[in-house]
């Protein structure tokens, strides 16, 4: 069994476009992550746009380029094209939560090797604080969800329909702190960086 780290980027966000473009301690946004999770070889799954290209160039880390609104397909190709099987694990990371680091990502690994179950998330409905969110996974079940998911919202959200159908746990992981860290507006990444100045 092999683990694969897929993180999805894109630069159409809504309420904060290129916010993985944003300059963050000298890196971007998306480089900053990257830092935080060096260790675990990450994959990009991003869509085809050239600053996306160049920071996964620049940084030596593999990428696919796909669909920009079915990000289950472009999760499931990712996959797909760089080996995945069926016993393997993926480990989902959205782009726009720098502040997630490998200690986090380990402690998810080991908790879905000893949950007996195909899907497990540190769920923020459980105290994790927004943007430490984690979601592990067998290649198994994604490769379900990409043939038989067939509304938009699963479509774009890569995990409704494993979360329904795969036999998912919810876990309650302890911080010593609380709050939100995932950047998803102006307001958010204004204050999240002034926590690493």
């Amino acid at each position: 069994m092999e683990i694969f780290t897929i993180i999805q980027a894109r630069l159409n966000s809504t309420r904060l476009p290129k916010k993985v473009l944003l300059p963050f301690k000298r890196k971007t946004v998306l480089e900053f992550l990257l830092g935080n999770l060096k260790e675990l070889n990450p994959i990009l799954a991003i869509t085809n746009e050239k600053e996306l290209i160049e920071i996964a160039q620049r940084n030596n880390v593999r990428y696919f380029i796909g669909s920009e609104e079915n990000v289950l397909e472009r999760f499931y190709l990712t996959a797909k094209n760089f080996g995945v099987k069926d016993d393997d694990l993926i480990v989902r990371i959205c782009s726009d939560s720098p502040f997630l680091n490998e200690k986090i990502v380990f402690d998810m690994i080991e908790e879905y090797k000893n949950c007996n179950c195909n899907y497990i998330m540190n769920t923020t409905e459980l105290g994790t604080p927004k943007g430490l969110n984690v979601e592990v996974f067998s290649f198994e079940c994604l490769e379900k969800a990409y043939f038989n998911c067939k509304d938009d919202f699963c479509k774009e959200h890569v995990t409704p329909w494993i979360k329904e159908n795969c036999n998912s746990k919810f876990v309650y992981k302890k911080f010593d702190f609380s709050g939100d860290f995932t950047i998803d507006t102006k307001e958010d990444y204004e204050r999240l960086k002034k926590v690493i100045l």
